[in-house]
């Protein structure tokens, strides 16, 4: 789905990031136990076609990064989400539990953050100014390269694939279980470490430093900052949290307890907090 077919929900953040994390409120529908619990849910889910739908396109750089949570039985769903927002895989860590895990014969005691980029790397484009290439002995150092292919301009949109920044520990790691659908900071250590700002986390549980989140648990469990700059007492910038739906944000399959979704009043009301302090 293209960015133009895709409809912001409430709060949708504005403008562009480098990195992107994000956990969807995965629907297990048409999965069977035990992978889809008979338990009643105690947040929304979304269906795969509403996750594909969010605008992620349109607050992604040209070469940013993206880190998608996903659970095994949804694995495939999951590399569909990434195309769906204009991405390509590159690789998969493993988050290892601790303990044993659900489901029959195997079980699945393991969650995969699936690792992908944007941008071109199977292109050499040339640039217009100087004729140098982006890789090779003739180099381009343009400021800003007027980079074609084939005598094609380049899209504004387009951009050469980042490399990450620095060198991971492998692809798995070991941790134990958090509370229901937490994930370790050690993730989040490492994807700072590996991937340049700015940086956004969608249905986000709580504001990080230096991170801007989106999500009404981040509301609920964190500081309540809107738009916000400055910085903490140590020093580092403030996160900036942006109001949303739900983390696991409603979709129409609202089935269980769901967190009440942002409305205009809350969020003004929050601004007002804000702003007071």
């Amino acid at each position: 789905m293209s960015d133009s077919e895709s409809v912001a929900p409430l709060g949708w953040p504005s403008g562009r990031f480098r990195c992107i994390v994000a956990d969807p409120p995965w629907d297990y529908a048409g999965k069977t136990p035990p992978w889809r619990s008979t338990s009643t849910p105690t947040y929304d889910l979304m269906p795969l076609d509403a996750i594909c739908s969010l605008p992620v396109g349109q607050i992604a750089t040209g070469d940013a990064h993206l880190y998608l949570w996903a659970v095994l039985p949804m694995m495939r769903e999951a590399y569909e989400v990434v195309e769906a927002w204009g991405f390509t895989p590159e690789t998969v860590l493993t988050w290892c539990k601790t303990g044993p895990g659900l489901g029959g014969g195997f079980r699945g005691n393991t969650e995969h953050l699936i690792v992908a980029r944007r941008g071109w790397s199977a292109v050499n484009p040339t640039c217009a100014t100087c004729g140098g290439r982006a890789r090779g002995a003739r180099k381009c150092g343009c400021a800003s390269p007027a980079w074609r292919v084939k005598g094609v301009p380049l899209a504004e949109t387009d951009a050469q694939r980042q490399s990450f920044t620095g060198t991971g520990d492998g692809t798995w790691f070991v941790a134990p279980r958090r509370k229901h659908s937490e994930k370790p900071e050690l993730f989040q250590d490492l994807i700072e470490r590996m991937s340049p700002g700015p940086r956004i986390e969608l249905f986000a549980r709580r504001a990080r430093p230096g991170w801007t989140v989106w999500g009404n648990e981040v509301e609920a469990n964190g500081r309540r900052v809107i738009g916000g700059s400055g910085g903490t007492r140590s020093g580092t910038p403030e996160p900036t949290v942006e109001p949303g739906c739900s983390r696991r944000a409603s979709a129409g399959n609202n089935r269980g307890e769901a967190r009440r979704p942002f409305t205009a009043a809350r969020s003004a009301a929050v601004n007002d907090e804000v702003s007071s302090k």
